[in-house]
């Protein structure tokens, strides 16, 4: 069964802002995972659940900065954060507050 079969359509926006937090794991080397981006990416999605921001959270591969992960990424705002820690999540979440406010 092919899954191309249907010409591509615009699609409704279901959110203003794009959260990525690189999830990736390279065995033996830096990364993101090793950081802790996993629980980092959790309490950023418990987070905007509950404040019921316009935001979606989502984790992706590498983004080429293992060097200085873990690292999110705000969209469309093209804000990119490495070192992010545990205690960055709340900063993060105001950020995506004002942003959000102020657009």
């Amino acid at each position: 069964m092919k899954c191309y079969n249907k010409a591509m359509q615009p699609t409704h926006k279901p959110y203003k802002k794009l959260v990525l937090v690189c999830t990736n794991c390279k065995e033996g080397e830096k990364c993101c995972s090793a950081g802790g981006s996993e629980p980092i990416r959790d309490a950023l999605k418990a987070k905007v659940k509950a404040l019921a921001l316009p935001v979606r959270v989502s984790k992706t591969g590498c983004m080429g900065m293992c060097p200085t992960g873990p690292t999110v990424v705000i969209m469309p705002d093209d804000l990119w954060f490495g070192a992010v820690t545990m205690g960055d999540v709340d900063r993060i979440v105001d950020l995506l507050k004002e942003s959000l406010a102020s657009s």
